[in-house]
Parts: structure tokens; sequence; C-alpha cells
């Protein structure tokens, strides 16, 4: 029989609301057992939204509270370092949005420590699902475009349209907070040649040519696969 897996998410801010949350309430072998941010209001109001058995503003607080197999960390970028090795050291698995950490340093400390005490690592590159990155991916795999030398990845997304009506604060705003980018990790995606992954719980391996409402759902159904490999 299937299991049901107990996830927190670390950040309610706007890609919490707009990808995990609803994603959590759409997966069977999901259930919120918590939420945490450092507002107090956004966290009561994303447990009651969302049905959240119990909210924090303290993310050590909810390790050392909580019974937890997995966390979403959905934070501000320079955060992800502490709050992904606390919850290492309390033996939850964890995925991390896009960047994993600010610095190489700090992102080679949570896979250090998730190592060390054996969990589950994942980083939410969502964007690999979708079909354009998976076409760009299966020609470079195949040669039909031949060897890249170069290349070069764009949005046509006007940035203040995200920040001014979809976000919640303004730390992308901000590179001492926000750090790196995700169009320069996805091109190394895509030129990665197959077989060089370092690890399915690491890297993941999406399913081509995901439909678009379900990018998120694809990514969280890969972490609780992941997990079941245990």
């Amino acid at each position: 029989m299937s299991r049901t897996y107990r996830l927190a998410v670390i950040g309610c801010g706007s890609i919490a609301e707009i990808a995990h949350f609803p994603s959590i309430q759409r997966t069977p072998q999901a259930e919120l057992t918590a939420c945490c941010d450092t507002d107090a209001g956004r966290a009561r109001s994303a447990a009651d939204r969302w049905g959240a058995k119990a909210w924090y503003t303290d993310h050590r607080e909810m390790f050392r509270t909580c019974e937890l197999d997995a966390v979403i960390i959905a934070s501000p970028n320079n955060v992800h370092r502490n709050q992904a090795v606390a919850a290492a050291k309390a033996g939850v698995h964890v995925i991390v949005e896009k960047p994993l950490a600010v610095t190489n340093t700090e992102a080679w400390d949570i896979v250090r420590v998730c190592r060390q005490h054996n969990v589950k690592l994942m980083v939410g590159c969502d964007r690999r699902f979708w079909t354009h990155n998976q076409w760009a991916k299966q020609l470079v795999e195949e040669g039909v475009i031949g060897r890249v030398l170069m290349a070069r990845a764009s949005l046509h997304e006007h940035w203040h349209l995200y920040q001014n009506h979809v976000a919640k604060t303004d730390f992308r705003l901000r590179a001492d907070v926000a750090g790196a980018k995700n169009a320069g990790m996805r091109v190394a995606w895509v030129r990665r040649p197959a077989g060089q992954t370092v690890n399915r719980s690491i890297e993941g391996e999406p399913e081509p040519l995901a439909h678009e409402p379900d990018y998120e759902i694809e990514t969280l159904e890969l972490l609780l696969d992941i997990l079941d490999l245990r």
C-alpha cells in the first residue's frame, strides 16, 4: 500500500502559493503537515488556506517539534543553506527551490551534510519539464545540431511582470540575497551529455513532454518516487 508523506514548506511567498501548496494538495501521497515563514501572518494565512496542521516562524523549532518526511525550501536564496542543513540534521529529506545556494561553498555544505545524514537532496528545476527545454536537450543528445560550443538562454517575460504583480517580497532584486538565476543552470543541463548526471536523487530525470499544468506536480512526484527508493 502506498504511504503518505508528511511535507513542510519553508517560505510562504509567491512560488509556494503558485506551485508548491497546490502541488501538495493535488498529490494523493503528500500531506501538508506544516508551513513556516518569518512573517507570522503569512505563515498563519497559508496554514489556514492550504490545511497545514501547524505553522511556524522558526524552521529550527519546526524541525524539533514536527514529524516530517521531507521539506520544500522556497525561501529567499541566501537562507537556503542554513535551512537545508537544519533539515538534513533532523533527518528530513530536502527539495530546494533554484538556485541551491548563493555561493559554491554554501551549495557544497548542503550536499555534504545531506550525505552525512543519508537524506535525499533535490533542486526544484521544474523548467526542465517544459516541452521546449525537453526538445532542446533531445536535439543536443541526438547530435542533430552538432557539437555545442556556446549556448544562450532567455525568458520572454518582462522582469517587472512577476516582481510587480506576483512576488510578495523584493528579495529577487537584491544580488546579495538572490544570487544566481536559473537560465544558466538550464543551459548547463541541456548541454550535459546523457549519462553524466551525478545521481537521480540530486539531478532528477523528468519524463519527456510533460504537460504544462503538471510541471510542478511532476517535480513533487519525482521527489516522492525518490523517497520510495530508500
